[in-house]
């Protein structure tokens, strides 16, 4: 197993495992059209997109998580968007997907342990990020991981649904 930064020529297994896992975690907690709907084309092209604009990859950072040259995750974070927080020392987890059929393997946890050290290099002593409140897996994980659920909270309006959104952080420790 190996983490790199992502490349452009990572974009359209990035676009897979999003879509993928998305339509695999979500299934029962939005509406299905929405999740049938998803088009690895689209995603890829955002994907595309982020990797190759500069101003928005020094803004984020994007990894992948291969095992033997075959891409099973990616994360991107970068500095926070909430503005009820600090901007220079707040990162914030934009996403992190596994391929389904990786999971339960110890990959996520890598990966996000991987993340958390990039975050505490790069200067930030706090990370938070967003999840579904209804994904139970995924709060979870990142329960096992050392976050809380900071009590803040958001709705995201996709189409003629809303997603509400718990915001889980945590303080980082200086190593």
């Amino acid at each position: 197993m190996s983490i790199r930064a992502a490349n452009l020529e990572d974009a359209k297994s990035i676009a897979t495992i999003h879509v993928n896992a998305w339509q695999f975690t979500y299934k029962g907690l939005i509406p299905q059209s929405y999740l049938d709907n998803l088009s690895i084309p689209k995603r890829e092209q955002v994907w595309c997109n982020i990797l190759s604009d500069s101003k928005t990859c020094t803004k984020t950072h994007t990894i992948v998580q291969e095992i033997n040259d075959i891409l099973v995750g990616f994360a991107n974070f970068g500095h926070t968007r909430d503005r009820d927080k600090d901007f220079d020392v707040t990162a914030e987890i934009t996403s992190i997907y596994l391929d389904p059929q990786y999971w339960r393997r110890g990959l996520g946890k890598a990966l996000f342990e991987f993340i958390l050290r990039d975050i505490k290099k790069l200067g930030f002593t706090e990370v938070t990020l967003w999840v579904l409140n209804s994904n139970q897996r995924a709060c979870s994980f990142y329960e096992k991981m050392g976050l809380k659920p900071d009590g803040t909270t958001k709705i995201d309006i996709r189409g003629n649904f809303e997603l509400k959104e718990i915001r889980y952080s945590t303080r980082l420790i200086s190593t």
